[in-house]
């Protein structure tokens, strides 16, 4: 790396381009943002309430990503992110169905 980029580059941050949504490893799996410096104000008052928290609410996110896209951004949904989003789901609706068929057995 040292032959093929010199240091300015090397010690240049990362700049976020699009909306990010990402897995955060620490003690505990949380799900994240990662927020463009450069942003429609629109758009921020849409996410704001996510911003540097971890998000528990996986539909409202969901809900906030498609009025986004609705602006013309872009999301970026990392894969293991996505993973994590679709076994939260699938938990709920199994919930709710086990509640369901628990409140009315005779359902089945």
């Amino acid at each position: 790396m040292k032959k093929r980029f010199n240091k300015t580059v090397r010690e240049t941050p990362y700049q976020v381009k699009d909306i990010c949504i990402y897995l955060h490893y620490g003690d505990k799996l949380e799900l994240r943002l990662l927020i463009p410096e450069k942003i429609d104000n629109q758009v921020l008052k849409i996410i704001s309430p996510l911003k540097n928290k971890h998000i528990k609410d996986v539909r409202d996110l969901l809900e906030r990503i498609r009025t986004i896209e609705e602006f013309g951004c872009t999301v970026t949904i990392y894969p293991d992110a996505e993973e994590y989003i679709n076994k939260t789901l699938y938990r709920e609706r199994v919930k709710n169905k086990v509640t369901e068929i628990r409140n009315d057995p005779a359902i089945l």
